[in-house]
């Protein structure tokens, strides 16, 4: 009997947990780009000008793509 109401509370768990992933909020936003911009805090590094200065990330659904410039 303890078998039969384990097994009905991990069913329940995974239709709640199944059914509560997804989100209808409308502050939710599943694409678009986020653009930032970069300086360096050492500039008289010799290497400071070889440093990426802006980076865009672009997201759609579940995958992304990040660029460095």
């Amino acid at each position: 009997m303890k078998k039969l109401y384990k097994i009905t509370f991990v069913g329940l768990f995974f239709i709640l947990f199944l059914t509560k992933c997804k989100t209808n909020d409308e502050k939710f936003v599943s694409e678009g780009k986020i653009e930032y911009s970069a300086e360096m805090v050492d500039k008289t590094n010799s290497m400071a000008n070889m440093a990426p200065t802006k980076m865009t990330i672009k997201f759609k659904k579940n995958k992304s793509c990040v660029e460095m410039s």
